[in-house]
C-alpha cells in the first residue's frame, strides 16, 4: 500500500434470511403456547404482543387477520359484534365477566397484562400473561 492510497475493507454481513428469530423468555413460552394451539404463524401473534399501544385490544380471527384495535374500556361491548375472533391481545386486566364473554364467544386464547385476583381460568381458555 502506498502512502496516500485508499483502501476500503469490505466485510461480507450475514444475510437476514434463515436467521432465527430472536425471543426474550416470555415470548418463548409464547411460542409454546401457540404451538400447543397449532398457530401456523406464531411470529404474527407475538409480533403483536409486542407492539399492542398500551391501554389497547385487539382480536384476530383463525387466519391471524386482524378484526380490530380499540382501546380496552371498549372491549367487552365491541366483542360481541366479532364473533369470529379467536385470539385477543389486550393491554389490560382479565376479569371474569370478559372470561365469561370469551367462552361464549369460543375465543380460545388470551394475552393480557394481568387478572383479577383469585380469577380462575377454565381449561377451553389458553392465557398468557406479558
Amino acid at each position: 500500500m502506498k502512502e496516500g492510497e485508499i483502501t476500503e475493507d469490505i466485510r461480507e454481513v450475514p444475510s437476514e434470511e434463515g436467521k432465527k428469530e430472536e425471543y426474550s423468555d416470555k415470548e418463548k413460552i409464547l411460542s409454546r403456547y401457540l404451538k400447543k394451539l397449532k398457530v401456523k404463524d406464531k411470529n404474527s401473534i407475538i409480533e403483536k404482543v409486542r407492539n399492542i399501544e398500551i391501554g389497547h385490544a385487539m382480536a384476530l380471527d383463525d387466519n391471524l387477520e386482524q378484526l380490530f384495535e380499540i382501546s380496552v374500556g371498549n372491549l367487552y361491548e365491541k366483542l360481541n359484534d366479532y364473533k369470529e375472533s379467536t385470539y385477543l391481545i389486550m393491554d389490560g386486566i382479565l376479569t371474569s365477566r370478559l372470561v365469561s364473554l370469551l367462552l361464549q364467544l369460543n375465543i380460545k386464547f388470551v394475552a393480557c397484562k394481568n387478572k383479577e385476583e383469585d380469577l380462575k381460568i377454565p381449561d377451553k381458555l389458553t392465557v398468557f400473561y406479558f
